[in-house]
């Protein structure tokens, strides 16, 4: 069993189509890399405040130049943050 000051790493990628196109392609089909809405479920106490505290958090040093620990980062401007 890890001890209780473990922390385990958590991956996030939330996002759209890298080429800046609207998301279908040309068959019609979803061109999407990554999905633009995660909902995240789980049992009680397993984490999912913390990632949703963890992501709004590094967006917001992101936006202001901070130091981000992500190997790929790419944000727009967040109109709001829940």
């Amino acid at each position: 069993a890890p001890s209780a000051s473990a922390f385990v790493a958590n991956d996030l990628a939330l996002g759209g189509p890298r080429d800046g196109s609207c998301g279908a392609d040309d068959a019609g089909g979803d061109a999407a890399d990554e999905p633009v809405v995660a909902i995240v479920t789980g049992p009680n106490m397993g984490g999912k405040s913390t990632l949703l505290r963890q992501s709004a958090l590094l967006v917001m040093m992101a936006q202001l130049g901070c130091h981000v620990p992500a190997a790929h980062a790419e944000l727009t401007p967040p109109d709001a943050i829940f």
